[in-house]
């Protein structure tokens, strides 16, 4: 969120040169992701991925897409790793029955 940008990983302009070919990370063209149903699952206590990332993708990616944004208090690994296991079931249980309406 720093640049703004969605784009790969920034190693620093110089292994960015070795690693892309550019001191600066491509970005991601968001705009040839269309026609999708896209659940984004996130943690609100993520300090990776923070709300305002996710929320900024979520508006990259609504315009040809339907988004349905998932928001649960949890970390960046919280799926993996919950303190709760039965959030993570719910969790789970609404991907893969649907989430939709």
């Amino acid at each position: 969120m720093d640049t703004g940008k969605f784009q790969k990983y920034d190693h620093g302009s110089k292994e960015n040169a070795k690693v892309y070919g550019s001191p600066s990370p491509p970005e991601y063209d968001l705009e040839l992701l269309k026609g999708f149903n896209i659940n984004l699952v996130c943690g609100k206590d993520d300090l990776i991925a923070t709300p305002l990332d996710y929320h900024f993708l979520r508006k990259k990616i609504d315009r040809n897409n339907y988004v349905e944004l998932m928001e649960y208090t949890l970390g960046h690994i919280g799926l993996l790793m919950p303190n709760d296991p039965f959030s993570t079931e719910s969790i789970i249980n609404k991907l893969v029955n649907g989430s939709k309406g």
